[in-house]
């Protein structure tokens, strides 16, 4: 199983519920933290998500649920690992394509040390 962690700021007060929910194949979503408290009022939530797949795949379906996500709620804020992504939803792909091509590289390496 491999585990990659997003940190997502937005807007979109109902990402969390919603992520939790969506039923992504070989993909488990764990929110540990949230950093903004719910009772006071803010106009932004930071997410600390830990998505843990046993299949790569899993990431890309990942990707295209959080664009399709952005592009649809068109929140006034939102940002992945730091990265403003609420003009240009396209870079939600590419930081988790980074993380893809990571575990592919870790992969490749458990598998040279076989």
């Amino acid at each position: 199983m491999k585990t990659v962690r997003l940190t997502i700021t937005t807007s979109d007060q109902e990402l969390c519920g919603a992520l939790q929910s969506e039923k992504i194949p070989h993909l488990t979503v764990r929110v540990p933290t949230r950093d903004s408290i719910e009772w006071l009022p803010s106009p932004t939530a930071t997410f600390t998500f830990f998505i843990e797949t046993s299949k790569v795949i899993a990431l890309s379906l990942f990707s295209r649920w959080l664009y399709d996500r952005l592009v649809k709620k068109k929140p006034d804020k939102a940002s992945v690992d730091n990265t403003d992504v609420v003009n240009d939803p396209t870079k939600v792909t590419v930081i988790i394509s980074n993380y893809i091509t990571l575990l592919q590289q870790e992969a490749n390496k458990e598998e040279k040390h076989e």
